[in-house]
């Protein structure tokens, strides 16, 4: 079997349909690392298989190669996420801002302002 090839998309995650390399057909498979599953695809010809990027950031985070910024936690009858104080002095964040939530394909993008 061929060493596993990754692409990392640069905007959004897309369904591969053929293979970059021999331009055959792929499917869909579920690999199992280290004992994450990952969703890829694997050419039916050549044998290389692909994972999205965030395939791989969840792959790494997982395994401990990426650390999350924090873990999600919950207040009450409200999930929180903490941000690092370095973060905050480094964005000049302050008690008191908003944080504005937005949904883009597959992730949130957060964006904090000043009331």
């Amino acid at each position: 079997m061929k060493p596993i090839s990754m692409i990392i998309e640069k905007t959004k995650e897309i369904e591969l349909k053929n293979c970059p390399v021999c331009r055959a057909k792929l499917k869909k498979i579920i690999v199992k690392k280290k004992d994450v599953a990952l969703a890829g695809y694997k050419c039916e010809k050549c044998n290389e298989v692909y994972f999205s990027s965030s395939e791989i950031v969840r792959y790494e985070i997982l395994t401990g190669k990426r650390k999350p910024v924090r873990t999600i936690g919950r207040v009450g009858n409200s999930i929180i996420i903490r941000i690092p104080s370095k973060l905050a002095n480094e964005f000049g964040i302050k008690e008191g801002y908003v944080a504005y939530f937005e949904k883009r394909n597959h992730d949130v993008s957060v964006k904090i302002l000043p009331r």
